[in-house]
C-alpha cells in the first residue's frame, strides 16, 4: 500500500513539473505579442497579399511590326490591332528593320515582328511565307509563351486571310482556275469578233463575257487569289468599265474602232493574267493554300539559359539574404540578452561603430560563402558567366551590405532570439512570393509590386541575371536601389540602438 502511494506521489510531481514548464511557456508565448504576430498573422497577410495581388503569368508584351517598305502597308499601329491577340500591345510599326532590333537590345521593345516579303514568290512556290518573331528573353518560361502565342497569332491570320475564301482544300481554287479560264476564252473572243467587224457576235460576246466575269469574282477562291497574288485592288473593276465601254459603242453602231480594240486588249491582258495567277494558286499544296503563314520565333539573347541557370543566380541571391539577416538579426539580439549592451553603454564606443563591426566581420564571412556559392553554380551547375565577373563581385557585394541592415533592423524590432528568427522567416517568405524568385515581377499588382523593391533578393537576382545571362552590366538604379536599402536600414537601425545604448 505504502509502495502505491510513493508510485502516485512520485508520478503527481512528475505531471505537476511537465504542467509548469507547459503553462511557463505558454505564458512567455502570451507575453510576446510580436512573436504571435509573426507566427500566426504574417504568414496570413503574406498569402493574403499575394491572392489579391496577382493577377497572372500571361505576359504583355510591347511589341514593334516591321512591314515592307511599300506604300500598301500603312504605319499607323491602329491599322493592325486587331490582328495582334492582347498578349503582344503593339505601339510601333516601321519598315526599318535595323531600327527595330536596335530597340530590341536597348530593352525598349519586349518583340518584334517582321512581316515577310515576296509573299507572292514564295506561296506560289510552294512555300510558306514565315514571320519572323524576334525576343530577348532569360525566362524559359517567357520564351514558351512568345513563342506559343506567336504560332497562335500566325494560325488566326491564316485562318482570317485564306479559311474563309479557300477552305482546307484546293477544289476551290481549281474551281477558280476554271473559271478564268472561261474569262479569257470570252475575251478573246470578244477582241475576235471586234477586229472582225462582227457587231452581232461581238455583242452576244459581251454579254457572255459579262457573265463570265461575275462568275469569277463570285468563286470561293478569287479574293484568296488577290490577297495571296498581292493585288491591292479589285483586278476586274477595269474589265467591267472596258466591257461597259465596248457595250455602249456597239450599241451606237460603232465597232473595229481603235479605242474598242484597245479596250479588248487590256480585257485580254488582265483575264490572262488571272488565269495565270488561279492556275498557278490552284497548284499550290493543300497544306501551304490552307495555311500560307508560318512563323519563326527567335530569341536574340547571347544563349538560352536552362531552367536550372535561369533560377541559379536568384537562389544564389536568396541564400545569401537569408543567411545575411538571420545572422545580423540573431546576433544584437543576442548581445542585448546577454547584457552585452551595457557593457557598450559605459564603453567609449558608439552604436554606429558596433554595427560597423559586425558588418565587416559578417560580411567577410558572406563574401567567401557567395563566392563559393558562385563557383559551384558556375562550375558545378554549369550556368554561363557571360559578364565581367568583377560586376558579380560588386554585386554580390551590395547584396550584403544591404541584407546585413535589413537584418540589423530587424533585430531592432525583436526582442527575443525566438522573434527574430520569426521575422527572418517572414522574410524569406516575402522574398520567395514578392521578390521574382519564382514569379516574374509583371505577374504581381504595382501596389504589390512596392513590396518586392524593399527586398534586397528582388535588385540582388536582376543584377545576377543580368550579368550572367545577358552578359550586360547591372541596371544602374538596381545597384542604387540595394546600397539605399542598405543605408537606409543601418541608419534606423543605429538609431534604435543608440537609444537602447542610452546615448541620446
Amino acid at each position: 500500500m505504502r509502495g502505491l502511494r510513493n508510485l502516485v506521489g512520485t508520478f503527481g510531481k512528475q505531471i505537476v513539473r511537465v504542467l509548469s514548464f507547459f503553462f511557463k511557456e505558454i505564458w512567455a508565448t502570451v507575453r510576446q505579442p510580436r512573436l504571435i504576430f509573426s507566427v500566426v498573422l504574417g504568414p496570413f497577410l503574406i498569402l493574403a497579399a499575394f491572392g489579391v495581388g496577382y493577377r497572372g503569368q500571361t505576359p504583355e508584351l510591347v511589341t514593334t511590326l516591321v512591314v515592307p517598305n511599300d506604300p500598301r502597308f500603312p504605319t499607323d499601329p491602329a491599322e493592325y490591332r486587331d490582328l495582334f491577340s492582347q498578349i503582344f500591345i503593339l505601339t510601333t510599326v516601321t519598315s526599318d528593320r535595323q531600327a527595330a532590333e536596335s530597340a530590341l537590345s536597348d530593352l525598349e521593345t519586349d518583340v518584334v515582328v517582321v512581316v515577310p516579303t515576296d509573299v507572292e514568290t514564295k506561296i506560289r512556290g510552294g512555300e510558306r511565307a514565315e514571320f519572323e518573331v524576334l525576343f530577348r528573353e532569360t525566362d524559359p518560361l517567357q520564351a514558351a509563351w512568345v513563342r506559343y502565342f506567336s504560332t497562335v497569332a500566325v494560325q488566326e491570320l491564316n485562318r482570317r486571310v485564306v479559311a474563309a475564301f479557300v477552305g482546307n482544300g484546293r477544289e476551290p481554287a481549281q474551281r477558280a482556275a476554271q473559271a478564268t479560264s472561261d474569262l479569257r476564252a470570252q475575251a478573246d473572243g470578244l477582241d475576235a469578233d471586234l477586229r472582225a467587224g462582227n457587231a452581232v457576235s461581238a455583242v452576244a460576246r459581251v454579254l457572255a463575257t459579262r457573265q463570265a466575269l461575275e462568275t469569277v469574282r463570285g468563286a470561293p477562291a478569287y479574293s484568296a487569289t488577290n490577297s495571296i497574288a498581292g493585288t491591292p485592288s479589285d483586278p476586274l473593276a477595269q474589265a467591267d468599265t472596258d466591257l461597259a465601254v465596248i457595250q455602249d459603242d456597239l450599241a451606237r453602231g460603232q465597232v473595229n474602232t481603235p479605242e474598242q480594240l484597245e479596250r479588248s486588249g487590256r480585257l485580254r491582258q488582265t483575264t490572262g493574267s488571272l488565269e495565270t495567277d488561279a492556275v498557278q494558286i490552284a497548284q499550290i499544296p493543300p497544306d501551304i493554300l490552307s495555311s500560307p503563314f508560318g512563323v519563326r520565333a527567335q530569341n536574340e539573347v547571347p544563349v538560352e539559359p536552362t531552367a536550372i541557370a535561369f533560377f541559379a543566380p536568384a537562389v544564389v541571391a536568396l541564400l545569401l539574404q537569408h543567411i545575411a539577416v538571420s545572422l545580423s538579426s540573431l546576433s544584437m539580439v543576442r548581445d542585448r540578452l546577454l547584457g552585452a549592451m551595457e557593457v557598450y553603454r559605459v564603453a567609449p564606443i558608439g552604436p554606429l561603430e558596433v554595427v560597423l563591426g559586425k558588418t565587416l566581420s559578417f560580411g567577410l564571412m558572406l563574401g567567401v560563402v557567395g563566392a563559393a556559392l558562385f563557383l559551384l553554380v558556375r562550375y558545378g551547375l554549369g550556368v554561363p558567366l557571360l559578364g565581367d565577373w568583377r560586376w558579380v563581385a560588386v554585386a554580390i557585394g551590395l547584396l550584403l551590405f544591404s541584407s546585413l541592415g535589413l537584418g540589423f533592423f530587424i533585430s531592432a524590432l525583436a526582442e527575443t532570439e525566438t522573434q527574430a528568427v520569426q521575422l527572418a522567416m517572414l522574410v524569406l517568405l516575402c522574398s520567395i512570393f514578392f521578390g521574382g524568385f519564382f514569379l516574374p515581377l509583371e505577374s504581381l499588382e504595382p501596389w504589390l509590386r512596392s513590396v518586392s523593391y524593399v527586398l534586397p533578393v528582388t535588385f540582388g537576382s536582376l543584377d545576377l541575371r543580368d550579368i550572367m545571362l545577358r552578359g550586360v552590366a547591372p541596371a544602374p538604379i538596381t545597384l542604387v536601389g540595394l546600397g539605399g536599402i542598405g543605408l537606409v536600414c543601418y541608419i534606423m537601425a543605429s538609431f534604435s540602438f543608440s537609444r537602447q545604448m542610452g546615448t541620446q
